[in-house]
Formats: C-alpha cells, sequence, structure tokens
C-alpha cells in the first residue's frame, strides 16, 4: 500500500511540472508578444504561477491523502467484515466448546461417580481379598495336616492290608487244613463205620488191612469177582508179617497172584510184579497149565503154589485200611 503511494506522488508531481512548464512557456510567449510590458508584470505572474503550482500540489496531496483514506477505509470495511464472520464463526465455535465442555464436564462429574464407587469397591475387594488370602493359607493349612493324616492313614491302610492279606493266607490255610481234617475226618467216620461193618460180618484187621475170609470154594477168577463185589481184591502180600499172618487159617486160599497174561511173569492184581516170594520147594512148576497162585501148606513159611486157576479153592481178599 506504502509503494502505490508514493507512485501516485510521484505523477502528481510530474504533472504539476509539465504544467508549469506549460505555462512559462506560455508566460514567455506572452513576453515576445509583449515586449513593451513592464519587468513588473512579469515578475508578478511568476509569483502567481508558483501560487497556482503550490495550489496544485496541495490539490495532489489531498487527492494522495483521500486516496489512501479511501483505500484504507476500503480495507479497513473488507477487514471488518471478515472480522465479523471470524467472530460468528468463534462464537459458533465457542458455542460448541461451551457444549463440549458443558458434556465433558458432565462426564468428568460420571467418572468421578464412576471412580468413587471404584474406589469404594477397590477397598471392598483389598478387603475380601485379605480375607480370601487368610481362608486360602488355612486351607492350605488343612490340606497339609490332610494329606499327612492321608499318607499316615495310606501306611495304616498298607500295613491293614498287608496283616489283612496274612490273616487271609492264614485264614485260607486254615480253612484248607479244616477241610482236609474234615475230609479226614468224615473219611475216618466212614473208615470206622466200615471197620465197624468189616468187623462185625467176620472181616480181620492187620497192619492196615482187612482181610476176609471166604467160608466157601471158588475158582480163581470167581473168587476175584466176589472180592471185588466187597471193595477189595485178592490179597498181595508184600512181607514176611503178612505172609505169616496168612499161616494161622490152615487153609488153601487162593491168593491176588498170576501169570496168566505172560508165562513166568508172576504179577499182582494190581499190576505190580512180584519182587518178594514165599514159593514152596520146587514152585513154581505148573508153567502154563498152573497160572494162579495160592497159600498151600499153612505150616511151612514157603508155602506158595501155583494151581489150575479153574480149581475151587477158599479165597481170602484184602482192603487197605488205615486208623
Amino acid at each position: 500500500m506504502a509503494n502505490g503511494v508514493h507512485t501516485e506522488e510521484f505523477e502528481l508531481n510530474m504533472e504539476d511540472e509539465n504544467l508549469c512548464a506549460g505555462s512559462a512557456k506560455s508566460d514567455a510567449s506572452l513576453n515576445r508578444s509583449y515586449e513593451e510590458d513592464e519587468v513588473t508584470s512579469v515578475v508578478s505572474g511568476r509569483k502567481l504561477c508558483r501560487l497556482v503550482l503550490v495550489s496544485l500540489a496541495l490539490l495532489c496531496i489531498l487527492q494522495a491523502v483521500l486516496s489512501i483514506s479511501l483505500r484504507i477505509a476500503f480495507s479497513n470495511e473488507a477487514g471488518f467484515k471478515n472480522l465479523t464472520k471470524e467472530r460468528d464463526e468463534l462464537k459458533r465455535t465457542n458455542f460448541d466448546i461451551e457444549g463440549r465442555y458443558k458434556n465433558l464436564t458432565e462426564e468428568r462429574d460420571e467418572l468421578k461417580k464412576i471412580n468413587s464407587a471404584i474406589e469404594a469397591n477397590s477397598e471392598n475387594l483389598t478387603e475380601e481379598r485379605d480375607a480370601l488370602k487368610k481362608i486360602n493359607s488355612d486351607i492350605e493349612a488343612s490340606f497339609k495336616n490332610l494329606t499327612e493324616e492321608r499318607d499316615e492313614l495310606k501306611r495304616i491302610n498298607f500295613d491293614t492290608e498287608a496283616s489283612r492279606k496274612n490273616l487271609t493266607e492264614q485264614r485260607d490255610e486254615l480253612e484248607r487244613k479244616l477241610n482236609i481234617f474234615e475230609s479226614q475226618y468224615n473219611s475216618l467216620t466212614e473208615e470206622s463205620d466200615k471197620l465197624k461193618r468189616r468187623l462185625k460180618n467176620g472181616w480181620l484187621y492187620f497192619s492196615g488191612s482187612l482181610y476176609y475170609i471166604s467160608s466157601n470154594e471158588k475158582t480163581w477168577q470167581e473168587s476175584r469177582k466176589d472180592c471185588l463185589q466187597k471193595d477189595a481184591d485178592l490179597i498181595i502180600i508184600n512181607n514176611k508179617e503178612e505172609q505169616n499172618f496168612m499161616r494161622q487159617f490152615k487153609k488153601y486160599l487162593w491168593i491176588g497172584l498170576t501169570d496168566i497174561e505172560t508165562e513166568g511173569k508172576w504179577k499182582w492184581v494190581d499190576g505190580t510184579p512180584l519182587t518178594r516170594s514165599f514159593w514152596g520147594s520146587k514152585e513154581p512148576n505148573g508153567k502154563t497149565l498152573e497160572n494162579c497162585g495160592q497159600i498151600k501148606h499153612p505150616d511151612s513159611e514157603n508155602n506158595w503154589n501155583d494151581e489150575r486157576c479153574s480149581n475151587p479153592h477158599y479165597w481170602i481178599c484184602e482192603e487197605k485200611f488205615s486208623l
């Protein structure tokens, strides 16, 4: 704006100088026309010209000032208008800010209430936490005690289980022995009853066996059949004592000895081979004709004889029996 003003002033000064120069030329022309005028008239015209120039200069200055004033006024009006717009914008902004401030104030108050509630709740939670810590400590102590008691009970239970197992084994062993005892007792009872019946029916007991002496005569096969029907068999003589026991009956008696399967290989009726024998002199001598054994000469210790199996004789049954 300052540069514009100076330019306008320079242009006005140039116009004034041109105007003055024109006037001077006009004066000179007048002077040449009127050479006879007085020198005083010339001097007065110059003074007037100067006054005119000064007036024109002042007018130019006033014009410049007026132009500047108008420009300033115009600029101020535009600035005022802008300021008015800015003011209105600032008012709207301020209104928005006030609304936001009010909202923020309300939110702040609400947050204060919430924070106060949180602080109160935090205090309660702290108390509850401390209470829970105490409870947890008590629980841990109780858990430790329960663990120790559990381990002690496990140990006791283990010992009890071991004792129970031992007692069970002892009980089972006692039951087994009791069963054996009962079985033996029952067997002994049965054997005793059987012995009583046997003895009552004419059987004789000697060295763990019962003996039955027949009262009639039969073949060897028939005699054995009769013994089997009595749950016994023809006698098997294993030792000298039993052989001497047989001598007291003073009879020819079939015994459980035969070589009917293989000639010369004498066997007892239970399938065992003959190892201890009491053959009479030159016995056995019947070969294939005489295949069954008998007691023939009771007065002699060696009194066995081989005899035809089909001949009838008395016989003696034996049943192993132990009391």
